[in-house]
C-alpha cells in the first residue's frame, strides 16, 4: 500500500479494491470508529485512500492486512500526493 503524507495530521493509503468490495471496506472502517476515513477516488478504476492520521497509522495498515483476503486489495494505486491534492483541494 502507498502512504502519502498530505500534511502532518493527515496521511493517505492508497490500495486498489474490487468495486464490489468497497462498500465492505467503508462499513469496516466505519465499525473501528476513529481509525480512518475511506474515501473512493475512481471506483473504474478500483483507486481507494483510507485518511488518518499518524497515531492512526500502524492500526489501519493491520486492519487492512487483517482483511486482505477478504477485501481483495492490492498495493498497485497509481495514486500520488499532487492528484490528492488536486482532488481534495488541499
Amino acid at each position: 500500500m502507498k502512504t502519502i503524507a498530505l500534511d502532518d495530521l493527515t496521511i493517505a493509503l492508497a490500495i486498489k479494491v474490487p468495486g464490489s468490495r468497497v462498500a465492505f471496506l467503508q462499513s469496516l472502517f466505519e465499525s473501528y470508529e476513529g481509525v480512518g476515513s475511506v474515501r473512493t477516488i475512481d471506483i473504474q478504476r478500483g483507486e481507494v485512500i483510507i485518511m488518518t492520521t499518524p497515531d492512526q497509522l500502524a492500526e489501519c495498515k493491520k486492519i487492512l492486512e487483517d482483511e486482505k483476503k477478504q477485501l481483495k486489495w492490492s498495493a498497485d494505486s497509481q495514486l500520488n500526493k499532487d492528484e490528492l491534492q488536486k482532488i481534495f483541494d488541499w
